[in-house]
């Protein structure tokens, strides 16, 4: 498991990745959440890197930051790794 005190040096791109989405659209808010095709559950056999999964808008991107937050065991070593995400996410 990567500890959050390692956090600056975390390759965070590595399986998962969330972009602002580049449509046209100056007013889109929204961002495209993409995995890493080797890592995704249905086979691809074109020679894509990265494979779509969901369109987030902001209240989408809160839920999953929440989601995230919530996987975090609330004893042990965990709690002040989910204390510092919580801190950092805030920031």
């Amino acid at each position: 498991m990567t500890h959050l005190a390692d956090y600056e040096q975390w390759d965070y791109r590595k399986i998962f990745k969330i972009d602002p989405c580049n449509c046209e659209d100056e007013e889109c808010n929204t961002f495209i959440l993409s995995v890493r095709k080797t890592h995704a559950i249905a086979q691809y056999d074109d020679d894509q890197k990265w494979v779509k999964l969901a369109i987030l808008d902001n209240d989408l991107l809160v839920d999953l930051i929440k989601n995230c937050i919530s996987t975090h065991e609330s004893d042990g070593e965990y709690l002040d790794d989910r204390e510092r995400l919580e801190q950092m996410l805030r920031k």
